[in-house]
């Protein structure tokens, strides 16, 4: 009987995009100072950076894993432009139209986060891991923590989930080169 070998390239991706997910979320929360939750522009830019290239590196990985993944690689281009909105807002002078800016900026940020966690959620699914299936329910209640909470509470649980993949997919990627 022949064995089945997984290709571990795709996985390893994702494992860098996590680290990624990770320094976003730790530049993403110093970029807030204080209670007015003003923007510090030069940390928001480089976490929309690394933000950018957690998505880059997610949809160049998940484009290979078939099927099931393909709503996250078409939504890396929502991405791209809520990246854009963002540190357009973060640029700009305050006024009402920035802030719609910055609110579209956020939403289009965590359409792709959440259809990057029904991602994790099928790989768990698909290799029966349970800390991916508790960490993209870590993702989906980030979001729901974002709108109610704020940006801080998110960006906590974001790297908690971001570090809790990376550990997740490193045993899968020495597990199948083994």
């Amino acid at each position: 009987m022949r064995k089945f070998r997984l290709n571990p390239r795709p996985y390893a991706m994702l494992r860098t995009s996590s680290l990624f997910l990770t320094i976003f979320s730790v530049l993403y929360a110093l970029s807030f100072e204080g209670i007015k939750y003003s923007f510090n522009s030069p940390l928001l830019m480089l976490a929309l950076i690394f933000l950018f290239l957690f998505g880059y590196l997610t949809t160049k990985a998940l484009d290979g894993l078939g099927h099931a993944f393909r709503l996250t690689v078409k939504l890396f281009y929502l991405l791209i432009a809520g990246c854009v909105s963002l540190a357009t807002s973060a640029l700009l002078p305050f006024k009402s139209v920035v802030l719609f800016l910055y609110i579209g900026g956020i939403i289009m940020m965590l359409a792709y986060l959440l259809s990057f966690s029904s991602s994790i959620l099928n790989l768990g699914n698909q290799f029966n891991f349970s800390m991916l299936k508790i960490s993209s329910a870590i993702i989906f209640f980030s979001l729901l923590v974002y709108a109610i909470i704020g940006a801080i509470p998110f960006s906590f649980m974001i790297f908690v989930s971001g570090i809790i993949i990376y550990f997740s997919l490193s045993r899968l990627t020495t597990s199948s080169s083994r």
